[in-house]
């Protein structure tokens, strides 16, 4: 997925007749694409200095007929002339080979000689390189240390930055693209796995294994404007800044890592509320949030003035609802559900706390199962209907009910699709856990944001629900919370219940500050019914790949 994301990106940095050094060749994979990109005027030269990986990159050469637009320059290039060893490690494939031994001890060495970019193109007569494509396995830095000619006329850059490969060469990947920087004025972008280029606040935001970009505006912006990148968007007509304060954080909420760089601009596309949102993804742990987040104290109004609630719908409205009713906290129900009904978790005698209830979807299913029921929400409409419904809820945060009710203790704490609405999920998770007995357990579900929807539909994905998710978990991202909550991971799986499917399908994005009409989708059991075979096999065939995550985190 990612390599292809490359891919696309380097189309969008070669025009016809251009030159460009590909550095790193490997065994041509960038070179053949660059040679049909440059066409017949354009020219490039290509370094590869291991020989069993310099004959492949000619094999594939001269297989897509592109001789006459590669040359081949079997040297690797540094900061100063001179003989070095080459490591290569036979065990990793793709041909990789470095200067450094990389701590591996599975290693092949030959002696190679070293040169300079800035040597090579006036041996060869290059006036000016358009583009150098930099991938040579924490050596980057010295490459472009012996490249001050080159670098002086402007060429963009496409560098791939490792921290793990750059200690060993004694370097951190945003001291290099600092230099880049303030020495050569150049701005970095990284190519986001949607087809998007995003700009970097900082070097600082480049850490982990990632394909910057380099460019510098007055001389490449015609070209950076050509680029699909992340773009501010456009307010429907009439509508006016929210209103609400945005808290900008500048660590991750679930690790508490600083390795994180902002990829996408969101605004809520369910209910209209105006304002945009930065979403960062964390290298450390993999769990995205919002990088601004509307604070706690006012999520109230937030809610109360763009989400909205609905009551659920009688069990003696259509027939339809009545089937749903009845079969409610089946195991039928749970397949066909996708597993984010969590009240089938409970056993016969158990107490059970149902954190952030709603409507008590799960009161039903949980008491058909011999259980007990008690919720808690923030929302007084919500607590009143319970209440005048029969209903045991205590209405407000988990926080003040852990205060209030300190002595209570519970079987089984449900989160259902709640986590990801936490500013600070780390501390939902220690106040659930101490609202259990020893060896009692929590079972959660929220959006997978590693999920092949996630992947498939980038920034269109239903789940980011800006403002109101304000934390996206993957698989690792929630073991990471739980050991950092005191929990251990029972079990964790993902499912992909249909009505999720259906509403990202009918979905159509409104403009910012509209409230969408598309979005909701009817109970059609028929349709649910027909397509969970599918989805279920298919989150069999996809490792982690649905877009629900369910799991059971226990204490003690």
């Amino acid at each position: 997925d990612y390599a292809a994301s490359e891919t696309r990106m380097m189309r969008y940095l070669v025009l016809p007749g251009d030159t460009v050094a590909d550095i790193g060749a490997n065994f041509g994979w960038y070179t053949t694409l660059f040679a049909q990109a440059v066409g017949p005027d354009g020219k490039v030269l290509a370094f590869e200095p291991a020989t069993r990986t310099h004959a492949e990159l000619r094999e594939h050469v001269e297989m897509n007929d592109l001789d006459a637009r590669v040359v081949r320059i079997k040297n690797g290039l540094g900061k100063e002339p001179g003989s070095f060893t080459l490591h290569s490690f036979p065990g990793q494939g793709h041909g990789l080979s470095s200067l450094s031994a990389l701590g591996e001890s599975e290693v092949e060495t030959e002696t190679i000689e070293v040169v300079t970019l800035d040597s090579v193109a006036r041996e060869r007569g290059v006036g000016r390189f358009d583009l150098l494509k930099v991938d040579v396995e924490g050596a980057e830095w010295d490459v472009f240390r012996g490249a001050g000619e080159v670098l002086s006329k402007h060429p963009l850059i496409a560098v791939e930055i490792n921290e793990h490969t750059a200690a060993h060469f004694g370097y951190r990947p945003n001291d290099m693209l600092w230099w880049l920087g303030s020495i050569h004025g150049y701005n970095a972008f990284f190519a986001y796995r949607r087809d998007h280029f995003v700009e970097l606040t900082s070097p600082d935001d480049a850490r982990h294994a990632e394909m910057i970009i380099c460019a510098r505006k007055e001389v490449h912006g015609d070209r950076i404007a050509q680029w699909p990148r992340v773009k501010p968007s456009q307010p429907a007509p009439g509508a006016q800044p929210s209103g609400f304060s945005h808290v900008r954080r500048e660590r991750c909420p679930v690790c508490d890592s600083t390795e994180f760089a902002s990829s996408m601009r969101l605004f809520d596309d369910r209910y209209g509320m105006p304002d945009e949102f930065d979403v960062a993804e964390c290298y450390a742990c993999g769990a995205h949030f919002l990088r601004e987040y509307v604070p706690e104290s006012e999520m109230g109004a937030l809610y109360g003035k763009y989400y909205g609630t609905t009551p659920p719908p009688s069990e003696r409205g259509s027939l339809a609802q009545r089937i749903r009713h009845r079969v409610r906290g089946t195991a039928l129900w749970d397949q066909v559900m996708g597993g984010v009904d969590l009240g089938v978790h409970a056993e016969p005698g158990e107490r059970v706390l149902d954190v952030g209830c709603g409507f008590g979807t799960n009161a039903g299913i949980v008491e058909s199962r011999g259980a007990s029921w008690f919720g808690v929400d923030v929302n007084p409409e919500v607590c009143a209907y319970l209440q005048g419904n029969g209903r045991d809820a205590f209405c407000g945060t988990l926080d003040q009910f852990t205060q209030k009710r300190s002595r209570d203790k519970f079987d089984l704490v449900l989160l259902s699709q709640v986590l990801e609405h936490a500013p600070d999920p780390i501390a939902l998770l220690r106040s659930a856990a101490k609202c259990l007995e020893e060896g009692g357990r929590i079972v959660l579900s929220c959006p997978n944001v590693e999920s092949r929807y996630r992947r498939d539909r980038g920034a269109d994905w239903l789940h980011w629900h800006v403002p109101y998710h304000v934390v996206q978990f993957s698989p690792e991202a929630l073991a990471v919370a739980a050991h950092r909550s005191g929990l251990r991971v029972d079990w964790c799986k993902t499912q992909t219940p249909p009505s999720w499917f259906l509403a990202q399908r009918d979905m159509e994005r409104p403009e910012r500050g509209e409230r969408n009409a598309s979005f909701g989708t009817p109970f059609r059991p028929l349709a649910w019914l027909s397509l969970s075979p599918f989805l279920r096999a298919g989150d069999v065939l996809v490792k982690d790949g649905g877009d629900a995550l369910v799991a059971c985190l226990r204490k003690g």
